[in-house]
């Protein structure tokens, strides 16, 4: 066929029909610097997503965590008040959404 890119498996690629089949031959280029940018942004997207989906996970567990301090006791016995335990839960609620704002502090510049 005329004009079809052959490659041969090599670093070589030819083009069949053309009259010097032999010096068509050309290896690969280097990437250039606009794919090498694209790579990189491509790379911190991929980054940045999960660095989100991460920070969104912790902040869940945070929410649950606050969520099960109030509720569980409050099932248990409709009477209790929120003693010292149920602070130290607060607290760990607390230090899990601060480390989710920690998470996204590691976001990386897409350009």
């Amino acid at each position: 066929m005329y004009g079809e890119t052959v490659i041969d498996g090599g670093d070589a690629i030819g083009y069949v029909g053309s009259r010097t089949d032999e010096a068509a031959r050309v290896s690969k280029a280097a990437p250039d610097a606009a794919e090498i940018a694209a790579r990189r942004k491509h790379a911190a997207k991929r980054l940045n997503e999960h660095v989100k989906l991460f920070a969104a996970y912790v902040n869940a567990m945070a929410i649950a965590v606050a969520g099960a301090a109030t509720i569980v006791p409050l099932v248990n016995n409709p009477n209790a008040t929120l003693g010292q335990s149920h602070l130290s839960w607060f607290m760990a609620s607390l230090g899990l959404h601060c480390i989710s704002h920690a998470v996204i502090r590691l976001l990386r510049r897409e350009e």
